[in-house]
Protein backbone atom coordinates (compact mmCIF):
# COMPACT_ATOMS: atom_id res chain seq x y z
CA UNK A 1 0.00 0.00 0.00
CA UNK A 2 1.41 3.35 -1.02
CA UNK A 3 0.84 6.37 1.19
CA UNK A 4 0.70 9.69 -0.63
CA UNK A 5 1.47 12.29 2.03
CA UNK A 6 1.54 15.98 1.30
CA UNK A 7 2.47 19.02 3.35
CA UNK A 8 -0.37 20.74 5.17
CA UNK A 9 -1.69 24.05 3.90
CA UNK A 10 1.06 26.67 4.17
CA UNK A 11 3.69 24.05 5.09
CA UNK A 12 6.79 23.37 3.02
CA UNK A 13 7.91 19.85 2.21
CA UNK A 14 10.87 20.23 4.56
CA UNK A 15 8.64 21.51 7.37
CA UNK A 16 6.21 18.64 6.83
CA UNK A 17 9.04 16.15 7.07
CA UNK A 18 10.29 17.73 10.30
CA UNK A 19 6.74 17.72 11.73
CA UNK A 20 6.23 14.04 10.93
CA UNK A 21 9.63 13.14 12.36
CA UNK A 22 8.73 15.05 15.51
CA UNK A 23 5.46 13.12 15.74
CA UNK A 24 7.36 9.84 15.28
CA UNK A 25 9.73 10.81 18.09
CA UNK A 26 6.84 11.79 20.37
CA UNK A 27 4.97 8.54 19.66
CA UNK A 28 8.11 6.47 20.26
CA UNK A 29 8.68 8.34 23.51
CA UNK A 30 5.13 7.65 24.62
CA UNK A 31 5.51 3.99 23.67
CA UNK A 32 8.69 3.78 25.77
CA UNK A 33 6.82 5.30 28.73
CA UNK A 34 3.93 2.84 28.33
CA UNK A 35 6.31 -0.12 28.18
CA UNK A 36 8.30 1.11 31.20
CA UNK A 37 5.29 2.00 33.37
CA UNK A 38 4.72 -0.22 36.40
CA UNK A 39 1.56 -2.27 36.76
CA UNK A 40 -1.08 -1.00 39.22
CA UNK A 41 -0.93 -2.20 42.84
CA UNK A 42 -3.67 -4.80 42.40
CA UNK A 43 -1.65 -6.47 39.60
CA UNK A 44 1.56 -6.24 41.63
CA UNK A 45 -0.17 -7.93 44.57
CA UNK A 46 -1.54 -10.67 42.30
CA UNK A 47 1.82 -11.31 40.63
CA UNK A 48 3.52 -11.54 44.05
CA UNK A 49 0.75 -13.91 45.26
CA UNK A 50 1.28 -16.06 42.16
CA UNK A 51 5.05 -16.16 42.74
CA UNK A 52 4.63 -17.06 46.41
CA UNK A 53 2.18 -19.82 45.42
CA UNK A 54 4.64 -21.21 42.88
CA UNK A 55 7.53 -21.13 45.37
CA UNK A 56 5.34 -22.67 48.09
CA UNK A 57 4.45 -25.53 45.76
CA UNK A 58 8.13 -26.07 44.90
CA UNK A 59 9.11 -25.83 48.58
CA UNK A 60 6.96 -28.69 49.81
CA UNK A 61 8.63 -32.03 50.49
CA UNK A 62 8.04 -34.86 48.04
CA UNK A 63 7.34 -38.25 49.53
CA UNK A 64 7.73 -41.60 47.83
CA UNK A 65 6.29 -44.71 49.48
CA UNK A 66 7.21 -47.31 46.88
CA UNK A 67 8.89 -50.68 47.39
CA UNK A 68 8.17 -50.80 51.10
CA UNK A 69 10.29 -47.70 51.75
CA UNK A 70 9.48 -44.14 52.64
CA UNK A 71 11.69 -41.61 50.92
CA UNK A 72 11.44 -37.90 51.62
CA UNK A 73 12.97 -35.42 49.21
CA UNK A 74 13.38 -31.96 50.67
CA UNK A 75 13.80 -28.84 48.50
CA UNK A 76 16.89 -27.71 50.41
CA UNK A 77 18.80 -30.96 49.96
CA UNK A 78 20.74 -31.66 46.80
CA UNK A 79 19.94 -35.13 45.55
CA UNK A 80 23.02 -35.60 43.39
CA UNK A 81 26.47 -34.06 43.12
CA UNK A 82 29.30 -34.68 40.74
CA UNK A 83 32.53 -36.30 41.86
CA UNK A 84 34.59 -33.88 43.91
CA UNK A 85 31.70 -31.43 44.33
CA UNK A 86 30.36 -30.34 47.67
CA UNK A 87 26.74 -30.96 48.58
CA UNK A 88 25.13 -27.60 49.20
CA UNK A 89 21.59 -26.30 49.34
CA UNK A 90 20.11 -25.66 45.91
CA UNK A 91 19.83 -22.05 44.84
CA UNK A 92 16.59 -20.50 46.04
CA UNK A 93 15.74 -23.32 48.43
CA UNK A 94 15.42 -21.04 51.47
CA UNK A 95 12.83 -18.93 49.68
CA UNK A 96 10.91 -22.02 48.62
CA UNK A 97 10.93 -23.41 52.15
CA UNK A 98 9.82 -20.12 53.67
CA UNK A 99 7.01 -19.80 51.10
CA UNK A 100 5.86 -23.37 51.80
CA UNK A 101 5.94 -22.97 55.60
CA UNK A 102 4.55 -19.43 55.89
CA UNK A 103 3.15 -18.15 52.58
CA UNK A 104 1.38 -15.14 54.11
CA UNK A 105 4.47 -14.04 56.01
CA UNK A 106 6.63 -14.46 52.91
CA UNK A 107 4.10 -12.47 50.85
CA UNK A 108 4.00 -9.69 53.48
CA UNK A 109 7.79 -9.56 53.58
CA UNK A 110 8.02 -9.16 49.79
CA UNK A 111 5.22 -6.56 49.71
CA UNK A 112 6.95 -4.55 52.45
CA UNK A 113 9.69 -3.74 49.90
CA UNK A 114 7.36 -2.59 47.11
CA UNK A 115 6.66 0.95 48.29
CA UNK A 116 4.29 3.37 46.61
CA UNK A 117 3.55 2.81 42.93
CA UNK A 118 2.30 5.71 40.86
CA UNK A 119 1.17 5.81 37.26
CA UNK A 120 0.52 2.11 36.96
CA UNK A 121 -0.97 0.78 33.76
CA UNK A 122 -3.05 -2.39 33.75
CA UNK A 123 -1.96 -5.23 31.48
CA UNK A 124 -5.10 -4.80 29.39
CA UNK A 125 -4.66 -1.05 28.96
CA UNK A 126 -0.92 -1.48 28.33
CA UNK A 127 -1.51 -3.98 25.50
CA UNK A 128 -4.20 -1.79 23.94
CA UNK A 129 -2.13 1.40 24.15
CA UNK A 130 0.99 -0.38 22.86
CA UNK A 131 -0.93 -1.62 19.82
CA UNK A 132 -2.36 1.88 19.17
CA UNK A 133 1.04 3.52 19.40
CA UNK A 134 2.75 0.94 17.18
CA UNK A 135 0.03 1.42 14.56
CA UNK A 136 0.44 5.20 14.82
CA UNK A 137 4.22 4.95 14.47
CA UNK A 138 3.84 2.62 11.48
CA UNK A 139 1.44 5.08 9.78
CA UNK A 140 3.75 8.03 10.51
CA UNK A 141 6.75 6.14 9.12
CA UNK A 142 4.87 5.53 5.88
CA UNK A 143 3.92 9.21 5.76
CA UNK A 144 7.56 10.12 6.40
CA UNK A 145 8.77 7.87 3.58
CA UNK A 146 6.26 9.45 1.21
CA UNK A 147 7.56 12.92 2.13
CA UNK A 148 11.19 11.81 1.80
CA UNK A 149 10.48 10.40 -1.66
CA UNK A 150 8.64 13.59 -2.69
CA UNK A 151 11.52 15.73 -1.41
CA UNK A 152 14.11 13.67 -3.29
CA UNK A 153 11.97 13.77 -6.45
CA UNK A 154 11.82 17.57 -6.23
CA UNK A 155 15.59 17.89 -5.81
CA UNK A 156 15.65 18.60 -2.08
CA UNK A 157 18.58 16.93 -0.38
CA UNK A 158 17.17 14.89 2.46
CA UNK A 159 18.44 11.93 4.43
CA UNK A 160 16.49 9.11 5.97
CA UNK A 161 16.68 8.64 9.71
CA UNK A 162 19.20 6.00 10.78
CA UNK A 163 16.30 3.99 12.21
CA UNK A 164 13.88 4.60 9.34
CA UNK A 165 11.47 1.76 8.81
CA UNK A 166 12.65 -0.57 6.03
CA UNK A 167 9.04 -1.72 5.72
CA UNK A 168 7.92 1.85 4.99
CA UNK A 169 10.69 2.19 2.39
CA UNK A 170 9.42 -0.99 0.74
CA UNK A 171 5.79 0.09 1.04
CA UNK A 172 4.92 -2.94 3.16
CA UNK A 173 2.00 -2.20 5.49
CA UNK A 174 0.58 -5.68 6.05
CA UNK A 175 1.63 -6.83 9.55
CA UNK A 176 2.26 -10.52 8.71
CA UNK A 177 4.48 -9.47 5.81
CA UNK A 178 6.22 -7.03 8.14
CA UNK A 179 6.95 -9.78 10.65
CA UNK A 180 8.40 -11.94 7.87
CA UNK A 181 10.59 -9.08 6.65
CA UNK A 182 11.91 -8.44 10.15
CA UNK A 183 12.55 -12.17 10.62
CA UNK A 184 14.48 -12.25 7.32
CA UNK A 185 16.86 -9.54 8.53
Amino acid sequence: MHVAAEPRKGETLSAALLRVRGEIGAAKGELAMVLAAPPPMNEIRQQVRDLVGKLAHEGKPRISVEGGKVEIMLPDVTQFAGAGQVFSAPSGSASRLWAAINPDGFYDWIMSTVGAVEGGISAEKRASREAELKARIRALEHEEESLVTAALDSGIEVHRRWDASPLAMLGVTDEPLGALAVAAE
